[in-house]
C-alpha cells in the first residue's frame, strides 16, 4: 500500500512481511496469538524509569533487540546475559511487563503493548526484534535455547 506524506507517495512498511523466510522462526513453546515471526512488532506505548515513550522507539537502535515480557521475577537474569555475551554490541535486551515497573523495565501500564502482542501479562516469553523492526523469532517460556540456536545458524560468526 502507498501512503501520502507531505505529496509525496511512500510505500507503508506496515504490510510487509517476511513469514515465508527461512531467516525467521517460531520457537518453542509456541505462542498461540499475536504477531508472528517475520511480521512488524506492533508499536504501544510504554514507560521506561517513569518517561513516556513507546516500544519502537524503546527499539529503535541499530541492533538486534531481545525483548523479554512478563512479570519482571518471571525472568531470571543470568541467561538473557549468556546471551548477550555471546553477542556484544549486536543484541540489546529490553524487559516489558505490566506490574510495578522496576529500574530500565518498560513499564506497559495501560497493558496495549501486551494486547497487540498477543500476551498474557503473568506469562512470560521471549521475541529477538530485527534493527528494522519485524521480529525474527518468538517462542513463550523462558528457555533461550531455541532462539541461540536459531542464531547459531544465521549469524554463526557473532557468537
Amino acid at each position: 500500500p502507498m501512503v501520502r506524506a507531505r505529496g509525496t507517495r511512500k510505500p507503508a512498511q506496515l504490510a510487509i512481511d517476511y513469514r515465508a523466510s527461512p531467516a525467521v522462526a517460531e520457537g518453542t513453546p509456541k505462542l498461540r496469538h499475536g504477531p508472528r515471526a517475520g511480521e512488524r512488532l506492533p508499536d504501544a506505548p510504554v514507560d521506561i524509569d517513569r518517561h513516556a515513550t513507546t516500544l519502537h522507539r524503546a527499539l529503535a537502535s541499530p541492533r538486534h533487540h531481545l525483548l523479554l515480557s512478563g512479570p519482571p521475577r518471571g525472568w531470571p537474569a543470568r541467561p538473557a546475559r549468556v546471551l548477550g555475551d555471546a553477542y556484544p554490541g549486536f543484541i540489546d535486551e529490553h524487559r516489558l511487563t505490566r506490574r510495578r515497573p522496576e529500574p530500565g523495565v518498560l513499564h506497559d501500564a495501560t497493558g496495549d503493548a501486551h494486547r497487540r502482542l498477543g500476551l498474557d501479562p503473568s506469562v512470560v516469553a521471549h521475541h529477538l526484534v530485527r534493527p528494522d523492526g519485524h521480529i525474527a523469532y518468538r517462542a513463550a517460556g523462558t528457555d533461550l535455547g531455541g532462539l541461540r540456536a536459531h542464531l547459531a545458524r544465521w549469524f554463526p560468526g557473532a557468537g
